[in-house]
């Protein structure tokens, strides 16, 4: 669910009790994915750019984003994150935000597509879970 602009970022997050940010610090809120039984994705409004062109970049960069949001990673039946969090290691945050997500960001997608060796137990942020 692509929200475009304030306004209806505002009514999506109040229908699913998400925190509906302040007008002033919706900025802060655009580019980012939320999940609540489906992915939402807030952007500003494509009209903010005729008034404001520095926002031009923020908004090629929001819509290049909505490509990756709409499919999973190429990884995801292979991935070993599956297997931690079918076992309980880690919660859904992950599969929700990274490998059905924002998978682009992916340390471990990184880093298997460029071949370079990475552990185990490293998680789509960079991090590394106890094993």
């Amino acid at each position: 669910l692509v929200l475009l602009g304030y306004y209806a970022t505002r009514e999506i997050f109040r229908f699913y009790n998400l925190p509906i940010p302040e007008r002033r610090k919706f900025r802060e809120t655009t580019g980012k994915l939320y999940w609540q039984n489906i992915k939402i994705y807030p952007v500003i409004h494509p009209a903010a750019a005729l008034h404001k062109s520095e926002l031009l970049p923020v908004l090629q960069q929001n819509f290049q984003k909505i490509q990756v949001l709409q499919q999973s990673c190429f990884w995801l039946q292979e991935c070993i994150l599956r297997k931690f969090e079918s076992s309980g290691v880690i919660g859904l945050y992950w599969k929700h935000h990274y490998c059905c997500g924002d998978w682009s960001r992916c340390q471990r997608y990184l880093r298997l597509n460029k071949h370079i060796p990475y552990p185990e137990n490293l998680l789509p942020d960079g991090s590394c879970i106890e094993m």
